[in-house]
């Protein structure tokens, strides 16, 4: 567990693959987060990329400003149903596109994707729930 700020942004920046693997995989407190993200705007998009952040921290992020920072959270296989609700509203086209990737996306929001007002987006989520309709299918074969 990454215990301070300082240790985290350490880690992040160091140029040791082990010391930089913690920092994308390591659990990090939420208080540890919030102070990583005051004391170095830059970090939040690692600490949003890391995998073993909180939900309480992935739900803080959903609301980001920044783009880049809810396209992170929407990869997350860990989402809530909510979070999925209000990433498929996303108003960023990428948000919602990263959500027919994630492989934890629900099939009835992955429906709901292949109605997107992008073209790429919609039509990559009918490929995908075309997929993931014929895996279970399979399955229950």
């Amino acid at each position: 567990m990454i215990k301070s700020a300082e240790e985290f942004i350490r880690l992040r920046k160091s140029r040791i693959p082990e010391e930089y693997n913690r920092a994308n995989d390591e659990f990090i407190p939420d208080e540890v987060c919030h102070a990583v993200i005051k004391k170095d705007l830059d970090m939040k998009e690692y600490i949003a990329g890391n995998t073993s952040i909180s939900l309480n921290m992935i739900i803080y992020l959903a609301d980001d400003e920044d783009v880049d920072i809810r396209v992170r959270i929407a990869e997350k296989p860990n989402l809530t149903r909510g979070l999925f609700e209000k990433f498929v509203c996303d108003p960023d086209e990428s948000v919602r596109h990263r959500l027919v990737f994630n492989r934890h996306t629900p099939l009835d929001i992955l429906e709901r994707l292949t109605h997107d007002e992008w073209d790429v987006c919609a039509e990559d989520a009918k490929e995908v729930l075309e997929k993931r309709l014929a895996k279970k299918k399979a399955c229950l074969e």
